[in-house]
């Protein structure tokens, strides 16, 4: 079978017709799709059996939700750029919806790509396998990934004669931000000469922090990676609907004021997906 070959002026593949390329399907910014409870334990049961939902209840305070939706997609991916942390996927029929959490809002912008499929208007190129399955239309952008970026290695550990385990950052060289019971621990990772970039973070971690706001709080929180105007930040955020348990004072470090994370697992680091948004169609939906 022919097939058409393209590479990148350094030599590297963009795109070959025998495979399957993935094309944009839609972009846009995300839409807000509610809040999520954060949930508290109801009796002392929980800490017999966590597991079991009855032991806990939603709270009214809780974070806000993001989402986009896509249909017909088969295998997609989903870069953004100006925050937010995956917070998990529905599927209804075809119809998949994406959730965010942490940083996103409404000027979060996203990018979803998808195994190219027929569809757009106008002249095109498309070429096809032996058995007609599409590979490539040129009415869809090509996914053109130029940088991977593996996550930094975990902050600076407090510790004294009583305690250990406890983090200043999720990320060595990273900062966190505190306003009440919400927190985030990020860095950012400069990507030069690239412009506004967006990122795809393939799996992502989780930890727990510790964090002060008239009491004690223990939560969970969950990672995520999202671009910007040169650079990309990862970031670890409240995951949402999350358990969030009152603490013993005497179990965190001495300054509660002062958020500490721990738990936060270093036998493997995520590697996060950029591209460039420049000439990438905004808002795009393929028909």
């Amino acid at each position: 079978m022919a097939e058409l070959i393209v590479k990148k002026e350094d030599g590297s593949l963009l795109f070959d017709t025998d495979k399957i390329s993935y094309g944009l399907i839609k972009s846009g910014h995300l839409a807000y799709a509610g809040n999520w409870n954060r949930y508290v334990c109801t009796s002392k049961a929980c800490l017999k059996d966590p597991s079991w939902g009855g032991n806990w209840s939603g709270r009214d305070y809780g974070d806000q939700i993001f989402s986009f939706s896509v249909v017909g997609a088969k295998s997609p991916i989903v870069f953004i750029t100006g925050g937010g942390c995956l917070a998990g996927t529905q599927v209804v029929g075809d119809v998949r919806t994406f959730f965010y959490g942490g940083t996103a809002s409404e000027a979060t912008k996203f990018y979803c790509f998808d195994l190219m499929r027929e569809g757009g208007e106008g002249p095109a190129l498309r070429t096809y396998r032996d058995d007609r399955t599409l590979t490539f239309n040129s009415r869809q952008v090509p996914l053109n990934v130029f940088q991977a970026v593996m996550a930094p290695v975990r902050g600076n550990e407090y510790s004294n004669y009583y305690i250990r385990g406890f983090y200043y950052t999720t990320y060595q060289g990273g900062y966190n931000r505190q306003v009440g019971e919400k927190v985030t621990s990020s860095v950012d990772v400069p990507i030069l000469g690239a412009g506004e970039v967006a990122a795809f973070l393939p799996w992502s971690r989780s930890c727990s922090a510790d964090i002060e706001d008239g009491f004690s709080y223990r939560m969970a929180l969950t990672e995520g990676a999202f671009g910007g105007m040169g650079k990309i930040t990862f970031q670890f955020a409240i995951a949402s609907e999350t358990t969030f348990g009152e603490i013993m004072p005497t179990s965190t470090p001495a300054n509660p004021s002062v958020p500490y994370f721990r738990n936060i697992p270093v036998d493997r680091y995520p590697t996060a997906l950029v591209i460039r948004t420049e000439g990438l169609p905004f808002p795009f939906s393929l028909s």
